[in-house]
């Protein structure tokens, strides 16, 4: 009788799930050292044992301590940045944690810092040895006469780098005036406090200009025809404007990765990849309605190597723009730090704004992830999967890009049919708080869910409440049965739409009108697709795109 009395409370006893953590932790992902040198150090946690499985350079100095990893760089007297990843092993586990640091900022004209030219109309082109971002000021009266010919028209800029040197060209008139006139170019850092003054010339008309130097094109700028019958090249840091609206607030910088020089001439592989990015990006709501609240632009990057390295390859012999590589299954890794700087060189970009970066890799490997950071910025790093439907590249940019890196979204399959464990939620509505995944929810209740505002409404039907999501089938749903973020069909569910639409609204200055987004939402154009592939492929079947890994802020 006491037997039997035991084993019924047993049963009675609810089920405990423990939750699932990772093996191998690291307190920090990247760290990043000036070019004076310093130390750091690392905690490592979740595992009694682990290791340094990977070899350190000279300039790094690697000691193991009892709670993790005490790290020093020496002076960086060279001219670039460096780079290394150390890899942190367990038995059960695997952790890379990238280490950067900064060369030394520099910023100088090339050459003698005065120059003369003829009194005609010419291109004056002069080199500039630097770093670091900078500026262009012309003084004493040359705005008048000189112009940077790579800020005009359609907001090119051909800074061009040949090693650290970036060739400057500028549109000089003709002097009629009768006299000799002079200017001052003057370069200056943003964030550091370097400048360069350039000293400029230019003859009245009858002098004498036997000994002026010709500057049209010989330091290699290509206006003519290339070797495959185009009209020209582009080069490493130009920036092209490929939309701009008064009323956008959100910016989206699109830019390539693994292109070499073959592939940017004009209407060549990498300006016809970025296009195609483009157009998968606005082809989904309410990206498609809303489009004019971006200011879009094209950023040229030229890379050593062609492809996408492996996991390990940062700062190894295999040498792309942003240092992309293949991880773990769909996992993407890249130099964050490059990425921003190339995604920050419009200039109608303010340090104080927010930019979703936009990065095409050029491989036809189906993967994806995306970095989103507390500050708003972001990146997505999207391969040109030539795999089928649903694992083409259009998949990938909507669901990255589109998705998690503007839109915040997060994932909704399911791995595991499981209850997802309480720190888990716990870790969700931390992220919610800070605007991040506000697609899920973590209650049944039809008037406290969400997006309680589209239930029962016409138009909406498919909403309700649908278990699963963020990799758990049970204790939280999502508001349609399937997804964008499910399995990368061009469908984003009403939930997802309104956050979308929140935060284009929010960084335009606005705030969101959810009467005013029911009158422009287009719900029947996209749930045919829902329906569709409402379980095709299944999510036991389909191959998921890594999880979004979320940053700190970057300033």
């Amino acid at each position: 009788m006491m037997l039997l009395v035991a084993v019924g409370c047993k049963e009675d006893e609810p089920e405990v799930v423990e939750p699932i953590l990772p093996a191998l932790e690291l307190s920090r992902n990247s760290i990043r050292f000036e070019w004076e040198g310093g130390a750091e150090d690392i905690q490592v946690s979740g595992a009694d044992k682990w290791d340094v499985r990977s070899e350190s350079p000279a300039w790094l100095q690697i000691h193991v301590t009892d709670v993790g990893l005490s790290l020093s760089a020496s002076i960086n007297e060279g001219v670039r940045q460096r780079t290394h990843e150390i890899v942190v092993a367990s038995d059960q586990d695997e952790r890379v944690l990238a280490v950067i640091q900064s060369a030394k900022a520099f910023l100088e004209f090339e050459g003698e810092k005065r120059d003369t030219l003829s009194a005609g109309e010419a291109v004056h082109e002069v080199g500039v040895r630097s770093n670091v971002r900078f500026k262009v000021n012309m003084l004493d009266g040359g705005d008048g006469w000189i112009r940077q010919s790579d800020k005009g028209g359609d907001g090119m800029i051909s800074n061009k780098v040949i090693s650290d040197v970036k060739a400057l060209r500028f549109d000089i008139s003709q002097n009629d005036s009768g006299e000799e006139r002079n200017a001052r170019i003057v370069i200056s850092a943003s964030q550091e406090e370097l400048a360069d003054t350039l000293h400029l010339t230019q003859l009245a008309s009858g002098q004498q200009d036997d000994e002026v130097p010709e500057n049209d094109d010989d330091q290699g700028y290509d206006e003519g025809e290339n070797e495959d019958g185009g009209n020209g090249w582009y080069a490493d840091g130009d920036v092209f404007v490929l939309q701009f609206s008064e009323k956008a607030g959100a910016q989206l910088v699109f830019m390539g990765d693994g292109f070499i020089h073959k592939d940017l001439n004009v209407n060549g592989k990498y300006e016809e990849s970025i296009k195609e990015a483009v157009e998968h990006f606005f082809s989904i709501e309410p990206y498609s309605t809303y489009s004019d609240y971006f200011n879009v632009y094209m950023v040229i990057a030229e890379s050593e190597n062609e492809g996408v390295g492996s996991k390990g390859s940062l700062g190894g012999s295999f040498q792309t723009r942003f240092g992309s590589s293949y991880g773990t299954g769909t996992e993407i890794r890249c130099n964050e730090d490059v990425v921003f700087e190339y995604a920050r060189k419009p200039e109608s970009i303010s340090d104080d704004d927010q930019v979703t970066a936009i990065v095409v890799l050029n491989s036809d490997k189906y993967a994806g992830t995306a970095y989103l950071y507390e500050d708003g910025n972001s990146i997505a790093l999207c391969p040109m999967s030539e795999e089928e439907y649903p694992y083409d590249f259009r998949g990938i940019v909507q669901h990255e890009a589109g998705g998690h890196a503007f839109g915040y979204l997060a994932d909704e399959y399911v791995y595991y049919d499981q209850q997802m464990p309480k720190s888990r939620i716990e870790y969700m509505l931390e992220m919610r708080d800070r605007g991040f995944y506000i697609n899920l929810d973590f209650t049944d209740d039809e008037e406290e869910v969400l997006w309680s505002g589209f239930i029962g409404r016409e138009g909406y039907e498919m909403v309700g409440l649908y278990e699963g999501g963020y990799e758990y089938q049970y204790g939280v749903w999502r508001s349609e049965d399937n997804s964008c973020m499910n399995n990368n069909i061009p469908y984003f569910n009403a939930q997802s739409r309104w956050a979308i639409y929140s935060r284009m609204m929010n960084l335009s200055g606005q705030e969101p009108d959810f009467e005013e987004f029911v009158g422009n939402d287009s719900p029947e154009s996209g749930q045919a697709h829902a329906l569709r592939y409402h379980a095709l492929p299944s999510s036991e079947e389909f191959i998921h795109l890594h999880p979004p890994v979320i940053k700190a802020s970057r300033k």
